[in-house]
């Protein structure tokens, strides 16, 4: 049996200041069968000289320039039709894997050949040295309807299953910020095999320039909540008893949440 390949995906936009770091915590893997291809959406700084610098020395590393999409969506759809491994990773421009994280993966997956795969993670501030949280998300079920406990860094995908099933990041501009939850949920009700193993292997950078999430502004942050949990009801034909209760549910707990942040 051959050993599985992995093809890691990274979108970056106006990435230099971090690129370089996460790039090489790729290339860092004791899991040495795996591609990186680096989509850049129109970056108008360094990442680009930055990414074909590490190309040059590492045939593993492919920079893939796209169209501007304005959000990560497309970028790692791109990067997963571009693929070529067993499994597509997901990895963000600002964060980091801790070395075995492939390994890791690549063990468990041979036991157990899940369509989708996550693990838990470290916040970090500043430097990997400021840990200010874990995150080790309990196995998939219905709480995932109103809290993503799943970060995309962490997931990996067998690639032939969604190119088969045609399931990919949402472009839609109202799921900005968001789109890496939707196709979580989209993965959940196509009834394809998730499996959560143990673990923290992905650094996260918090209070990065880089993030696109509005955390400071509940009220555009309701709203893609709202098109999000409606756009999986009408595609996946769930019951709107079953929207209405989680959209309440989710709507009180980013009401919660926001007030705590601004307490």
């Amino acid at each position: 049996m051959q050993p599985l390949t992995f093809s890691v995906v990274i979108p970056a936009y106006n990435a230099a200041f971090s690129i370089g770091e996460t790039v090489e915590s790729v290339l860092a893997q004791s899991w040495k069968g795996f591609e990186l291809l680096v989509v850049d959406d129109g970056s108008t700084d360094d990442t680009p000289r930055i990414v074909r610098a590490i190309a040059d020395r590492d045939s593993r590393v492919r920079l893939v320039a796209g169209p501007r999409f304005g959000l990560p969506a497309g970028p790692r759809n791109l990067g997963m039709r571009e693929s070529k491994g067993d499994y597509i990773a997901f990895l963000d421009a600002d964060d980091l894997w801790k070395p075995d994280k492939l390994a890791n993966d690549a063990d468990y997956l041979a036991s157990d050949a899940a369509d989708f795969l996550y693990s838990g993670c470290d916040y970090f501030v500043g430097n990997t040295a400021h840990i200010i949280a874990q995150l080790d998300p309990a196995p998939i079920g219905r709480p995932i309807l109103f809290r993503n406990l799943i970060m995309i860094q962490t997931v990996c995908v067998r690639r032939q299953t969604y190119a088969t099933r045609r399931l990919q990041f949402d472009e839609d501009p109202r799921l900005r910020g968001i789109e890496d939850y939707h196709f979580i949920l989209e993965t959940y009700f196509s009834g394809l095999r998730m499996a959560r193993r143990p673990g923290t292997d992905v650094l996260y950078r918090s209070h990065s320039p880089t993030s696109i999430y509005p955390r400071g502004n509940l009220p555009l942050l309701l709203r893609r909540h709202v098109w999000n949990l409606r756009k999986i009801r009408e595609k996946y034909r769930r019951p709107m008893v079953e929207y209405l209760s989680f959209l309440a549910l989710t709507t009180a707990y980013k009401s919660a949440q926001w007030a705590l942040r601004r307490a």
